[in-house]
């Protein structure tokens, strides 16, 4: 078993100053004066004040600013309180447009917002290399910024060869969910933030043996000592009569307070709203008779059976089996749209798909099994280890013969509207948002009520803030296309159709009512949890939320909201 030593890189993070203040009592008066307009009537809030303070003595800043309050304004601000004449602010393609349409002028009439401010999307940083080393900015604020979290991706790994051959280039990041499941979600943003004073190594291996000693859902075999991090705990929580998991939530605190106690970094601690928040989950029972054997509880089990959809699909893996059983819960499958089928490709794909199933199963992660066997979670694995050699397969020769030859695209077969007839009848005397997951939801939602629904697209996000700052009664709309940066206040009653595993999306989602300037006593959610799956998915989503608390300190309001199902039924 690895264990976290006490190197020198560990013992440069004990010796950072540790600093404590207090948000309630932070004075926002001097910068308020120093940042708003001649005729401005707004005031920073104490953790917005705080935060641009922060990012003044540090240099620059990583902002775990919960959902709610008001990072924006701290956005928009970061390029007036730092020196920068190129300064850049990175948002998502869906907020970019309302940002430049109506948050920016609104702002501009209250604070001395820098006129050289850039505004660019996540995406256009994937795509456009010109982005970075055309306008070579000084100063990079990612709000949002846990969509650079993946290391692997395009747009992240543009940003972090920008700052290695830049190093003296500012970075501000904020996001109300900083991390989903790991300290490699943000360490390289710490990094890039606060350089030598980020208190988190600054090499790769031994931040990993961090992670493996705090992090959510490592297997125990795996799992590093904490050793050294012991250092940042109260002692008296380590004691041998401890169990190992409570040793592991007090290293987690111990970790958390040298994090947040540490210059330029900042996490708020309290909910941005005084309204209560209440989750209710609709069972099955109050969806459809269990006894009647509906055509998605049969489905359903015979999908756990065979592993095969119901329109003749082979699933290849656990990640492919959840979102099929996902897609069922709803009431549809997906088939192909064939004009004439090609048999031979079909016969190969679905024998190369069942041949990945036997690899991704093969060993179930039994802890005695033979180190020297390879263990595959996901088709791209397998895919992998056949082009590498490292498996010989005949199923995987046969399918890459054909892989080419056809591109039929799918088609959506609904078969039961049980479950959106029973949200249609739930919601029809509500004012209330229905928040769905896949497109063909919101499409079948369309067809079925005059309700307006709100996927993605360009002018998506302004269109729905737009209806729902205007307009009552019921309306659906993306989880992934709405679920974050919009101000959707004037609703406090939603319904989620389709519940998130992710305790930093739920915290994304519950933010769009759940914030300042929500005037009801109450936010209530109705969630349907109706199959296993959907009751497996908020179970995992709990969980993940207290290690976001624990390790960050940043309140999650999944462990703020009372939770409970409807009517007693369990």
């Amino acid at each position: 078993m690895d264990t976290v030593r006490r190197t020198a890189d560990f013992r440069r993070i004990e010796t950072l100053p540790v600093r404590s203040w207090d948000v309630e009592r932070f004075d926002p008066q001097p910068l308020t004066d120093r940042l708003r307009c001649e005729n401005g009537t707004m005031t920073l809030r104490p953790i917005q004040a705080l935060a641009l303070q922060e990012m003044i003595d540090a240099d620059g800043l990583l902002g775990a600013i919960g959902v709610g309050h008001g990072k924006t304004i701290v956005s928009l601000l970061a390029s007036s309180v730092l020196p920068t004449e190129r300064p850049l602010l990175l948002l998502p393609a869906q907020l970019k447009r309302l940002t430049e349409r109506e948050l920016l002028p609104e702002m501009r009439k209250h604070w001395e917002i820098s006129p050289l401010l850039r505004i660019e999307s996540y995406h256009e940083i994937s795509n456009n290399p010109e982005v970075l080393v055309g306008y070579r900015p000084d100063l990079i604020i990612a709000d949002e910024c846990h969509r650079i979290a993946r290391c692997g991706s395009a747009r992240t790994k543009r940003l972090l060869r920008y700052f290695n051959e830049y190093p003296e280039t500012r970075f501000v990041g904020l996001s109300g969910t900083i991390t989903r499941k790991s300290l490699e979600d943000y360490w390289h943003l710490l990094l890039m933030a606060l350089k030598q004073k980020a208190p988190i190594p600054m090499k790769y291996n031994e931040m990993r043996t961090w992670a493996m000693a705090l992090d959510d859902g490592i297997i125990e075999m795996e799992r590093a000592h904490i050793g050294a991090l012991r250092h940042f705990c109260d002692n008296d929580q380590l004691h041998p009569s401890r169990t190992l998991e409570e040793k592991r939530r007090e290293a987690r605190r111990g970790y958390q307070a040298r994090l947040t106690g540490t210059s330029g970094v900042v996490a708020t601690s309290d909910s941005s709203v005084d309204a209560s928040l209440t989750i209710a989950k609709r069972s099955s029972r109050q969806v459809y008779n269990p006894d009647a054997r509906s055509w998605i509880v049969e489905s359903l089990n015979k999908l756990e059976e065979t592993w095969v959809t119901p329109g003749g699909e082979e699933i290849t893996d656990a990640v492919d089996y959840w979102r099929k059983a996902r897609e069922i819960a709803m009431g549809f499958y997906y088939e192909w749209d064939w004009e004439e089928p090609n048999h031979e490709w079909l016969e190969a794909r679905k024998n190369w798909r069942r041949y990945v199933r036997r690899e991704t199963q093969r060993v179930n992660n039994i802890p005695w099994v033979d180190a020297t066997w390879t263990i595959f979670d996901t088709e791209m694995q397998v895919t992998q280890a056949c082009e590498r050699g490292d498996l010989v397969s005949q199923e995987y020769n046969e399918w890459i013969t054909v892989k080419g030859d056809a591109n039929p695209k799918t088609r959506t077969v609904w078969v039961d509207d049980t479950i959106l007839e029973d949200v249609i009848e739930l919601a029809c005397d509500r004012d209330t948002i229905i928040w769905f997951e896949q497109r063909a939801v919101g499409e079948r939602l369309k067809r079925l009520t005059d309700w307006p629904v709100f996927q993605g697209g360009q002018n998506a996000n302004l269109e729905m803030t737009t209806h729902v700052n205007r307009t009552k009664g019921p309306c659906a709309a993306s989880i992934r296309a709405h679920g974050v940066g919009v101000n959707l206040q004037s609703f406090n009653d939603c319904i989620v159709l389709t519940p998130p595993s992710s305790g930093a999306t739920w915290e994304q989602l519950l933010g769009r009512t759940h914030r300042k300037g929500q005037e009801a006593d109450e936010v209530s959610v109705t969630l349907y949890q109706h199959t296993q799956e959907y009751q497996r998915a908020f179970a995992k989503a709990l969980e993940n939320a207290k290690y976001i608390e624990e390790s960050t300190g940043q309140k999650q309001k999944l462990n703020f909201a009372s939770v409970a199902w409807c009517d007693g039924a369990e």
